[in-house]
């Protein structure tokens, strides 16, 4: 018996062996995404993106972790002490249920006036000078074995490619364009900020620098700044009205590094550091960089559950047949690759922060709704982080237990001022600003506020 199914697992993860990247790792689609959610995710751990893979406009949707609004707030804290809890306490016991919720709501909900959330930083927009009404051939993929996103297609007897990776070793975003017809490369390139920002252009360059302002959950937030760095192989590139056009090129390569002051004073400078290194790199040799820095984590486990045909589907059509009851044991391995994707690209041992409710990734929906886009420390954190041993990642835990340090100095004047209890203690919602109160009476409504 054991001998036998022993056999069936040799052979189906012996079948899964055999078959290419291709068609085992990798999500891939047949046409570009439509919205955020159909775009695929690229991240190093503090510099991200989604990309849609557009043909007529490419958008990619731009994200640094620690892009915060909100500030740091001495006075979050209701004082309450030892003595207003036992009579909260004795008026629960004694059944008095209303009495003692408005007692809580009076001395135990903190004051999030200057809470803030993540935030994403905007769009890149690339917008092709090629004719879309004759794209054929199209093809789309996310191929989880070297952290790639390649888009491919033809525009009649052209195929075009771009490819995308966030370096964690080289610390920026990068996109490479080329075609198989010489001088074929042409788009325009501009920002669509979600800030306000000071936007301004180099002969090859875009740079901005701004602050986060979000007064729907307070005052404060970080500065930041951006630089966007275009290569040319051959062709030219025109410079005006805060965008880039280029034309006429074999290949492109676009260098991207966004940066905020929190804990940064040296930000500005970094950046400008940053994309100066990248760019005078050869292409090959920063996706080699970038590929053997994340294979060093990535080809540490291995799963395989079976194969069948729908493994040669792509993953949008497997996942309705799924959803139609159709079984796919390779598209249940392949979420889980994917889980270790997402943890490797949104959380390094040196990422400044951990993953937050969306991982490093911001749609722009969810920080605009009453549980923001912050750390609730509940389950949904420790949720982020639930593959990371099991999947022999235990170095993507740092960035937690480096936020959790954090939380514990804030957390004594907590544990003192609300409990007038020694230690420290940190609730449900917290932020980056050290927001250790309980509740959260403006963003979750979960109390009463201490007027009522």
């Amino acid at each position: 018996m054991y001998k036998y199914l022993f056999s069936l697992l040799f052979l189906g993860c012996l079948s899964c062996q055999m078959q290419s990247s291709d068609s085992y790792l990798r999500l891939w689609y047949k046409q570009p995404a439509k919205e955020w959610m159909e775009a695929t995710p690229t991240g190093n751990g503090r510099l991200g993106a989604m990309i849609y893979g557009g043909t007529q406009t490419e958008t990619i949707a731009l994200n640094e972790i620690t892009m915060w609004a909100g500030q740091a707030d001495e006075n979050q804290e209701i004082p309450c002490g030892k003595e207003k809890l036992a009579e909260m306490r004795q008026l629960f016991f004694a059944g008095k249920l209303i009495e003692g919720n408005q007692m809580a709501g009076r001395y135990l909900a903190g004051y999030p006036n200057s809470f803030g959330t993540h935030l994403p930083v905007g769009d890149l927009n690339l917008k092709f000078h090629h004719d879309t009404s004759r794209i054929s051939d199209y093809h789309r993929q996310l191929d989880l074995t070297n952290a790639l996103t390649t888009v491919t297609y033809k525009v009649g007897t052209t195929r075009f490619k771009r490819e995308y990776f966030s370096s964690h070793p080289a610390d920026v975003l990068v996109i490479r364009l080329s075609a198989d017809r010489k001088g074929a490369v042409g788009f325009d390139l501009d920002l669509g900020l979600l800030h306000e920002a000071l936007v301004d252009t180099t002969p090859d360059e875009l740079l901005f620098n701004g602050q986060v302002s979000f007064p729907k959950f307070g005052p404060g937030g970080v500065r930041f700044t951006g630089k966007i760095k275009v290569v040319t192989d051959g062709g030219r590139i025109i410079s005006q009205n805060n965008s880039l056009s280029i034309t006429q090129a074999d290949a492109v390569t676009i260098f991207i590094d966004i940066r905020t002051d929190f804990n940064n004073p040296e930000y500005i400078s970094q950046c400008s550091q940053s994309i100066h290194k990248a760019s005078i790199q050869k292409y090959k040799q920063l996706k080699q960089a970038h590929i053997q820095d994340y294979n060093s984590l990535f080809n540490r486990v291995e799963l395989c559950l079976g194969t069948s045909e729908a493994d040669k589907l792509p993953t949008d059509e497997r996942w309705q047949r799924l959803k139609a009851g159709k079984t796919d044991v390779g598209l249940e391995a392949l979420f889980f690759h994917y889980g270790r994707y997402l943890i490797i690209s949104s959380s390094r041992e040196d990422s400044p922060l951990p993953a937050n409710l969306q991982g490093l990734w911001n749609d722009n929906l969810a920080c605009n709704m009453p549980w923001t886009c912050d750390y609730h420390l509940d389950v949904n954190t420790q949720q982020n982080y639930w593959l990371t041993n099991i999947a022999n990642l235990a170095e993507c835990n740092a960035p937690l237990f480096n936020y959790i340090g954090a939380l514990s100095v804030a957390g004594e004047k907590t544990a003192e001022k609300v409990y007038g209890c020694p230690g420290w203690v940190a609730h449900t919602v917290a932020n980056i600003w050290g927001y250790t109160a309980p509740g959260s009476s403006v963003n979750w409504g979960l109390f009463p506020t201490a007027s009522t």
